[in-house]
């Protein structure tokens, strides 16, 4: 009688590691295709997961502000994360954002509309900027924080896209066309810029190219470690396996569950948080930006917004350099007088919302209430001052082209 052959054990277990595999490739599969996004509780809103996985600090922080102000600020809804830069915009989107950071003003303000580019950077309502073929071409860098990506207003009304749009005005004389590049993100520091400036963008500098520079308010935010301790874990051999995993939906659904509603958790004392970059690397992060720049035959202007900290320290290495300085809101002061008239019917906007608030303080013909981001016409006149930094006069009375 013959006996049946004994089955290799092996067999056994690599049948079952197949199906389990196989098992949760389908879930995998399955969520992908379904678009569907985990997100986390806070209040009475649904937040992005991947906001639980910033800095405790800021999460705290966050966590209050929503208490305080009873709503979330819908741009959060617009990001996604990333490896090396923490977060950038979810590609080839358009989000239109109704509510600002103040509880008061927030149905009054006008809106605002988000459209990325496939890279996750903020391009224009009609896609990236592309030049006539054969003619000559000059590229506007930005690189900055919220002020510079233009958080609360249009991108056509943001101070990089004025600047190109009356630089080319003059292309019949100078034979260019400028196009724009924003690579400004929310919430990055120095250190963000001095990655995107030597890593991921050195090689779009070219001769002549104009480079906006703006960094300091996050860069002096506390936090419980820095900006560059966080690149270092996110980038060792555990933090890229975390990384690999958090794209994995079903890793992120099964996180966001057992998470729940304490998301933020322990949040390091006073006395552990520090700034996200110090005064020392600061000056190292904006010495590396403007060596890159030059080195490349670019021409670098720093523009110190909201800088309440750093802003001396930006001053003396825009010195050293010979780098253009202008500092906000003082550079706003001389504007004050024709403020109304550059463009009317947002300062009526802006009045309507405000009242009586807009005679006390005139700060807030330039400025959004929160005293840091530029408005429309802050933008508007952010681009005049680097104009005149470069020699041109603009014109603000012309209406935009």
């Amino acid at each position: 009688m013959n006996r049946p052959p004994k089955k290799n054990p092996f067999e056994n277990v690599l049948f079952s590691l197949v199906a389990v595999v196989v098992f949760f490739a389908s879930i995998e599969a399955g969520l992908q295709l379904s678009g569907y996004q985990p997100k986390i509780k806070l209040q009475s809103f649904d937040i992005p997961s991947w906001v639980a996985d910033l800095d405790p600090v800021a999460v705290e922080e966050y966590k209050e502000n929503v208490a305080r102000r009873g709503f979330v600020n819908e741009d959060v809804y617009a990001y996604r994360p990333h490896p090396e830069l923490n977060y950038l915009l979810k590609p080839n989107i358009r989000l239109q954002v109704k509510n600002y950071l103040s509880e008061r003003y927030m149905d009054k303000l006008p809106p605002w509309t988000i459209v990325s580019g496939p890279d996750g950077f903020r391009v224009g309502g009609r896609g990236a900027e592309v030049a006539p073929e054969g003619v000559p071409l000059r590229t506007i860098h930005v690189l900055g924080d919220s002020s510079s990506f233009g958080w609360g207003v249009d991108f056509e009304e943001t101070y990089g896209h004025v600047v190109g749009e009356e630089l080319n005005r003059a292309r019949r004389q100078d034979g260019l066309i400028y196009v724009l590049e924003n690579h400004a993100i929310p919430g990055f520091t120095s250190f963000q810029g001095r990655l995107l400036a030597n890593r991921f963008f050195a090689d779009r500098v070219n001769p002549g190219d104009l480079v906006l520079i703006s960094f300091g308010y996050n860069d002096a935010t506390p936090s419980s470690e820095s900006d560059r301790k966080r690149f270092e874990k996110q980038n060792s051999s555990l933090g890229k396996l975390r990384w690999f995993l958090s794209r994995l939906l079903l890793y992120r659904v099964l996180k966001s569950f057992f998470i729940g509603w304490d998301w933020a958790g322990e949040t390091p004392s006073p006395d552990t948080a520090s700034p996200r970059v110090s005064s020392e690397e600061y000056r190292e992060n904006l010495r590396a930006i403007f060596d890159s720049v030059l080195r490349r035959g670019g021409d670098p202007v720093f523009i110190s917004v909201c800088n309440y900290v750093y802003s001396a320290a930006a001053r003396e290495v825009a010195e050293t350099y010979n780098v253009p300085f202008l500092s906000f809101p003082e550079e706003w002061e001389p504007f004050l007088p024709q403020a109304p008239s550059l463009l009317p019917e947002k300062f009526m906007a802006y009045r309507d919302s405000y009242g009586d608030l807009m005679n006390e303080d005139d700060y807030l013909t330039f400025m959004f209430p929160d005293y840091c981001h530029p408005n429309a016409i802050g933008h508007r006149l952010i681009a005049e001052v680097v104009g005149q930094a470069l020699g041109r006069k603009f014109g603000l009375d012309r209406k935009p082209i």
